[in-house]
């Protein structure tokens, strides 16, 4: 894991590129999946420095997200879109 390798769970197929073109000029390492499928199939999450939650993540899912991040890898660091 590097320290600049983020897994961006995104929500909103439309602003998808748009996010992970300004995290890559961020200076990021960026993969992305879709919803929280997407996030609960990816094998590799321990891989990345942390895991960013795109806003537009339904509030029901968002608990579903954080309990299931935080006992699969309870040291995971959950970014919330907001933390620019």
């Amino acid at each position: 894991m590097t320290d600049d390798r983020i897994l961006y769970v995104s929500y909103d197929p439309t602003t998808l590129v748009r996010e992970e073109q300004f995290l890559t000029r961020a200076g990021y390492e960026v993969d992305s999946v879709f919803g929280t499928d997407g996030l609960m199939a990816c094998r590799s999450v321990a891989e990345y420095a942390f895991v960013l939650l795109d806003d537009a993540c339904p509030p029901e899912q968002r608990e579903t997200v954080f309990s299931w991040l935080r006992g699969t890898l309870p040291a995971v660091n959950i970014l919330p879109a907001a933390w620019r």
